[in-house]
């Protein structure tokens, strides 16, 4: 059991070693103590990520049904000024890569993939499955989260220190320029497809962060 223990967490740490967030998994790999740590952790993360897809769509309709809100100022017909269907658009596509693999267009989901993940840990350390709800329950946090009404969720937008700008006119590729602003928390990567594009995009943030460290903030970074 040790052995496997340590090549999955190996394999785990090999994943997650080039990943955006790789500083907050590497802590929480430190914490775990036992296989049990490992799956309590991957069945937590996987059930809780899993409802992301599902908020980016909800928003997308959301914004999708208020024709009163995008207007173009310049058309004189009412019923062909409104251009909310277009601004959903692009929230809709933030979700599009959760239902579907954009390569090949196989109907595999994210939710897909994280069950697999927690099921082939569960056989690959040969845990008993036919208790595993009682052995493994969801944190409060973690249920409360999913149980939240919609009315208890409160949307805003985030300050340009949780994303860096893009203004490309296209799709974000390899090489195109990033320009974090001062103060920058976190970063998500945005106006890009792929997940090869998604990680080169994390590193370059990375990089245009360290040179604004030796530079200082501005354009320049």
């Amino acid at each position: 059991m040790a052995a496997r223990d340590a090549l999955l967490r190996a394999e785990i740490e090999r994943m997650t070693s080039s990943g955006g967030h790789r500083e907050l998994v590497d802590g929480v790999l430190r914490e775990l103590r036992s296989s049990k740590d490992l799956v309590r952790f991957i069945h937590r993360y996987t059930v809780f990520n899993g409802n992301f897809a599902g908020g980016v769509a909800n928003l997308a309709g959301a914004f999708h049904v208020r024709q009163d809100l995008f207007r173009d100022a310049h058309e004189a017909i009412g019923a062909c000024a409104d251009r909310s269907a277009r601004i959903a658009s692009y929230i809709f596509f933030a979700a599009e890569d959760e239902y579907s693999d954009r390569d090949d267009r196989s109907r595999i989901t994210h939710r897909d993939l994280g069950q697999s993940v927690l099921k082939g840990s569960v056989e690959f350390l040969g845990l008993d499955t036919p208790d595993f709800d009682e052995r493994f329950p969801l944190n409060e946090t973690t249920q409360a989260a999913l149980e939240a009404e919609p009315d208890a969720l409160r949307w805003g937008l985030l300050p340009e220190t949780y994303w860096v700008p893009y203004d490309g006119g296209r799709h974000w590729r390899p090489g195109d320029p990033l320009r974090p602003p001062p103060g920058l928390v976190l970063h998500h990567a945005n106006w890009t497809i792929g997940v090869a594009h998604k990680l080169a995009q994390l590193r370059e943030a990375e990089r245009a962060l360290a040179a604004g460290a030796r530079t200082g903030p501005g354009p320049s970074a």
